[in-house]
């Protein structure tokens, strides 16, 4: 099961014989054993499973040294930074903004500013960044902000589980 970068599980597209779809699959065990599968641990199980996924895709195929990284890397780390926003919205745990503030906010893998002549870094949007319509600073406040509600968010998720 794959999540959106809203916050939904999806299945993964299978083939018209294999056909499942985990998400059904998954209510019904839950509600046929109860004490056995809740959907909160199986959303924490989930969504930390996916957190594994897409931090073992970040340290695989980014480099290390933002001066060798491409517009092809840049665009690998929106889309790792947009799932990483969606599994929060999933199962809200902190764990998952850790890495997208950090290489937010300067300490990660990609030069997320502009230089002001090669050398100052300045607060600007870097220009590749536009092709992906991505700001890193909006992107920035809007994570620290999930970080700090992150208890309205667990009482959302709750109450659309229905645990509430």
């Amino acid at each position: 099961m794959d999540i959106t970068e809203e916050g939904v599980a999806v299945p993964w597209s299978c083939e018209p014989p294999l056909s499942i779809h985990p998400p059904d699959l998954l209510d019904q065990l839950t509600l046929a054993l109860p004490g056995r599968f809740r959907p909160l641990d199986a959303r924490q199980r989930i969504a930390h499973k996916r957190h594994a996924d897409l931090k073992a895709r970040y340290f695989r195929e980014i480099s290390e040294y933002p001066f060798e990284n491409r517009q092809v890397e840049r665009r690998i780390v929106i889309d790792i930074i947009r799932k990483l926003k969606g599994l929060f919205r999933y199962y809200p745990d902190a764990v998952f903004l850790e890495l997208p503030i950090r290489e937010l906010g300067g300490h990660g893998r990609i030069r997320w500013r502009e230089d002001f002549l090669g050398i100052l870094p300045t607060r600007a949007n870097h220009y590749e960044n536009r092709y992906f319509d991505f700001d890193y600073s909006r992107e920035l406040s809007e994570i620290k902000m999930y970080r700090d509600t992150r208890a309205h968010w667990m009482e959302h998720v709750l109450r659309e589980m229905g645990e509430v």
